[in-house]
């Protein structure tokens, strides 16, 4: 009768919350899933700040005044991020043991099961969620580099996260059957590349160990107290571990599984779906994840990835396309540009030589685009650039969309490898002599073609931002913000977020921000693009102070005027190469064609014969007095004639303009009489560019 009895409280026992394998089972899917789910969710939206920094130029900004120290950017995110990741664990647990369903009778308490699954194990678990973001976070930062919206980034680690959830599921599910360790082992070694996966293991291990854990205390009290007393009476071989009044007297108490032993990464052929396993092996793994991401980050900000992709890609280019970048544009061999390459070849004949006193010195700069450029061809977008720039001079790179100006731009400031050839800046400060060197980035001030700038900041926020950067003193940035806000005309949108400028403003708020610590070299590209004449007349004057200072610049533009009024010396671009470069005035006298006529004439919409007799004579006796000569562009009522010879006297010009105007009165109304200016030989190249293009 007793052993009936005892068998009868066993049965009920074995079908209790530990023992029956359908609930366990379907138990532990919820815990292998749904956490997932939640916290997919949450770590998901991580990736859109990377995103956004990343496409609006903002994080290059950031990388390049941490240079060398490129890792503080990510490790200082990550802290961030945890901070909110590790915040939401510990709301979402106490949520969760609050409102958890099902519950046993414990002396005179009713306790949640769930609670006492987890509160022998609650440092286990957290151990396991943090480790398990500390990795998947720097996970979510490498996909952001391969997404350039932030609707793709959350789709594609939705994705990936389901996918190495699955797979986690699926290892996690064969791993409780030790004779599957033949399948199991290979599918885990492979997912380790995914946190989800040994995250998965380590949660079905924790689940497992903490109801072998709790099976004592999941007992109800009247049930474990009735069942104690009937095995007292018998005598039986039944465990006995989970009654404290026999289990010491035979010696044989029950012993939870420690959470952190480091059982087999493979399973034993042994191991049944109910053996409790140590997680110590996925801490171990999830904690391994943490400096392999970074790591993998690190590289890639450094460029080294890049830089072997590129090599190979051009080492396979020039095996089998050998006639690669020969059919696109035409070489030139400007006698000015070859000095330039020459000059660069001699300062640089040695390695890391600092000769002449260039800041910024460009040897043979070249990109190539196009990932299968090796196989059908691809675009050569720079072909072999040189140029240097002393302190204080401001150097204009000029050139028709597409002739390479931004992919120049790009190269000296550290965003992409170039394909091959160097850039180095040479001051006190530099470590810019391997050529793969990044420490001299963190001397140089860029503002790029588009704004760089986090939406969600004001204006006073980002400058006080780089400022930081820049190493000024702390009791000075204030100080050197608001200079700044007073140079560029900036006081009034200062304390509104950066979205709600217009484009000129943030124009002049990039153009602060890389000017902001007087860097030896300011990167400019088309910094005036969209700022009103007034505002950038102040620009100017910002620009040319910042020269006076003795700093550098480097400067993109479509404004002849600008470059005109700011540069001491610029280069044309046609089809990625140099095809003149010298200052203004010699470049205009080299290669202007003479001098600009225009004709304005009094005609009407339908002249009679004799106007039209006249404005054929008037066109001879021009070509006669000023050959040769030709006619540009023809209107109604306006000619445009370019005047070759550049020797013939401005007075010579003029007197014979006033004779013909006398002559041939009332058709000449008006006249004007120019010297080719630097639009005039920026368009006769642009056109040729047009037309390989």
């Amino acid at each position: 009768m007793v052993l009936w009895k005892f068998f009868n409280l066993f049965r009920l026992f074995q079908n209790s919350i530990f023992n029956d394998i359908e609930t366990t089972s379907a138990n532990l899917l919820y815990w292998l899933i749904f956490p997932h789910l939640g916290l997919m969710i949450m770590l998901c939206l991580f990736i859109t700040l990377p995103i956004l920094e990343g496409t609006n130029g903002a994080r290059n900004l950031q990388l390049m005044a941490l240079s060398p120290n490129v890792s503080l950017y990510w490790i200082v995110s990550l802290l961030f991020d945890m901070g909110i990741y590790m915040a939401n664990i510990f709301i979402s647990l106490i949520i969760y043991l609050i409102i958890s369903p099902g519950s046993y009778y414990r002396g005179e308490f009713y306790v949640s099961y769930i609670q006492c699954v987890i509160h022998e194990s609650i440092g286990a678990l957290l151990l396991l969620l943090f480790l398990f973001g500390l990795c998947s976070i720097p996970f979510i930062y490498f996909i952001s580099y391969f997404k350039n919206t932030v609707g793709g980034g959350v789709s594609s680690t939705s994705v990936v996260f389901l996918v190495g959830m699955l797979l986690g599921v699926v290892v996690a599910v064969l791993e409780m059957f030790g004779n599957l360790s033949h399948v199991s082992t290979p599918l885990h070694v492979i997912g380790l590349i995914f946190p989800t996966v040994p995250f998965t293991v380590g949660i079905r291990k924790f689940y497992i160990t903490s109801v072998y854990n709790s099976k004592c205390d999941a007992i109800p009290y009247t049930f474990k107290k009735d069942l104690c007393s009937v095995l007292e009476k018998a005598v039986s071989s039944i465990d006995l571990s989970c009654c404290d009044n026999i289990c010491k007297v035979i010696g044989n108490c029950f012993k939870p599984y420690s959470y952190y032993k480091l059982d087999n990464f493979t399973p034993s052929n042994a191991t049944t779906f109910v053996d409790p396993q140590g997680m110590g092996v996925d801490f171990y793994c999830l904690a391994a994840l943490v400096p392999f991401y970074l790591g993998i980050l690190y590289l890639i900000d450094k460029g080294i990835f890049a830089s072997i992709l590129e090599r190979i890609l051009e080492i396979l280019t020039a095996t089998f396309r050998k006639d690669f970048g020969k059919k696109v544009g035409v070489d030139f061999e400007d006698e000015d540009v070859c000095k330039e390459m020459d000059r660069m070849d001699f300062t640089l004949q040695s390695e890391c030589k600092q000769e002449g006193k260039d800041i910024l010195k460009v040897h043979k700069l070249k990109k190539n685009y196009g990932w299968f450029r090796w196989i059908r061809g691809g675009q050569q977008a720079v072909r072999g650039v040189s140029f240097g720039v002393d302190p204080g001079d401001c150097f204009g790179l000029l050139g028709a969309n597409g002739a390479g100006k931004t992919s120049t731009f790009q190269m000296i400031t550290g965003t992409f490898p170039s394909s091959s050839g160097k850039s180095y800046i040479l001051d006190e400060a530099s470590h810019g002599c391997t050529g793969k060197n990044t420490r001299y980035l963190a001397h140089v001030g860029y503002c790029p073609q588009f704004d760089g700038v986090v939406d969600a900041l004001s204006g006073r926020q980002m400058l006080s931002l780089y400022a930081n950067l820049q190493g000024i003193p702390k009791d000075s940035v204030n100080k050197e913000v608001q200079n700044w806000l007073n140079n560029l005309d900036l006081n009034e949108p200062a304390d509104r977020q950066c979205r709600a400028y217009s484009g000129g403003n943030l124009r002049r708020l990039g153009t602060a921000m890389a000017l902001i610590g007087n860097q030896p070299l300011v990167c400019l590209d088309e910094p005036t693009a969209g700022v009103d004449p007034v505002a950038r007349r102040g620009m100017w004057n910002v620009l040319k102070s910042a020269q006076s200072s003795g700093s550098a610049l480097v400067l993109t533009s479509h404004s002849m005027e600008e470059c005109e009024a700011l540069c001491t010396k610029l280069a044309i671009m046609l089809n990625g190469q140099f095809v003149c470069i010298g200052e203004v005035p010699y470049l205009k006298q080299k290669y202007g064609q003479g001098f600009t006529l225009l004709v304005k004439l009094n005609v009407t919409d339908d002249p009679d014969d004799n106007t039209s007799s006249n404005l054929a004579k008037l066109k001879e006796a021009i070509e006669t007095k000023f050959h040769p000569c030709i006619v540009k562009d023809e209107h109604q009522g306006l000619i445009h004639y370019q005047i070759m010879n550049p020797e013939t006297k401005w007075g010579y010009m003029f007197s014979s303009m006033e004779e013909l105007k006398r002559t041939y009165h009332p058709l000449v109304e008006d006249y004007s009489l120019s010297e080719t200016t630097l639009e005039q030989v920026f368009i006769s190249f642009a056109k040729q560019q047009e037309s390989v293009e």
